[in-house]
Parts: structure tokens; C-alpha cells; sequence
């Protein structure tokens, strides 16, 4: 087998969907072990999901296992695991994360919007997932709803720069989330 590398235990990865183009959601190694990457759908077992992950650099393209059944059993969407839950303009449970590192708010079309210094926070609406950016270049982003810097919240649908080539995915990633 192709072992490509391991998604270490509260690392983040982007699961994608099997055309290789079509970007799902970002997850997280919810074990106390690292996951197998493997080059092969095949080498990852007969059930499998294909990602891209942080090893030498971001993208890097890969497969994870899974269990007979297809159910996740190693990872979960990374929405599931905020820093806390808030009341936020109206909506209520709304999952919120704390930036670690200063980055850049982005909208739909990729325009950017603002900066949001490290410390402050980004959240999704109740049931969201936080999904990645649609074109290539944009795959390190992770979609928000909310953002404060300070002056409250704001309610924006965009994006925030992960910068996975800079901080990785783990424990000093840009987003800080309740596992890393």
C-alpha cells in the first residue's frame, strides 16, 4: 500500500466529493490516533471518501477508510466542535470559533471583505456545515455566517483564509475549534 501520511488526532481536512472537484465540508480527526492517508481508493479498504489534507503542503490528495457500512467512525464534520454555542442575531446554538491567526474575510465572489485579527470569532447558523471555497485556489477557505471584531456581530456568507500553507491544519491552525 501508498501510505501518503496521517491526519493526526484534531487535525482538520477537507472532505470532497468523488468527481475530485465538487468540495463537501471540512472535517477533523475526532480519535486519539492518527487516520491513514492512502493514494488508492483501493488501499483505503472498500469503503472510503476522498479528501485533501495538510502533509507537505495544501492540497495534498488522498483517502481515508471507513467502516463497512460507510458510516463515519474517525472523523466528524468540524461545525460539530466549536469552541462554544451562542445566541447569535436571532438564531440560537449557533456553533462559534476563535481566530488564532490574523486573516482575511472573503464573500461569495471572492472579493475581500475585511480582516479579522487573531482572537476574535466566526460562527456558522444552527446546522450549517463549514464547507470550503468552490474553485481550487479557494479550497483553503472556510465558510462562515457570522463574524466579531469587536464592534458585535456581524452577519456575513463568506469565507475566512484558513492559510493551511502557513499554519497547517492542526493544533496551529487559523481556526481554533474545540479539538485542536
Amino acid at each position: 500500500m501508498a501510505l501518503v501520511g496521517y491526519i493526526y488526532p484534531g487535525e482538520m481536512f477537507l472532505e470532497y466529493g468523488g468527481d475530485g472537484v465538487t468540495v463537501l465540508q471540512w472535517d477533523c480527526n475526532i480519535t486519539g490516533s492518527p487516520i491513514p492517508v492512502y493514494s488508492t481508493g483501493s488501499e483505503a479498504g472498500s469503503s472510503h471518501i476522498s479528501i485533501y489534507f495538510f502533509h507537505t503542503s495544501f492540497p495534498t490528495f488522498g483517502y481515508i477508510p471507513m467502516d463497512i457500512l460507510g458510516v463515519r467512525h474517525n472523523y466528524d464534520p468540524v461545525s460539530l466542535h466549536p469552541n462554544y454555542w451562542d445566541n447569535i442575531l436571532g438564531y440560537t446554538n449557533c456553533p462559534v470559533f476563535a481566530i488564532r491567526h490574523n486573516t482575511t474575510i472573503y464573500d461569495t465572489q471572492g472579493y475581500k471583505k475585511t480582516d479579522i485579527p487573531a482572537g476574535y470569532h466566526v460562527a456558522l447558523t444552527p446546522g450549517n456545515q463549514m464547507n470550503a471555497g468552490q474553485q481550487s485556489s479557494h479550497w483553503g477557505w472556510m465558510s462562515i455566517d457570522f463574524y466579531n471584531i469587536g464592534s458585535g456581530w456581524q452577519r456575513f456568507d463568506g469565507f475566512i483564509d484558513a492559510m493551511p500553507n502557513t499554519y497547517g491544519l492542526g493544533s496551529n491552525a487559523v481556526l481554533d475549534y474545540g479539538l485542536n
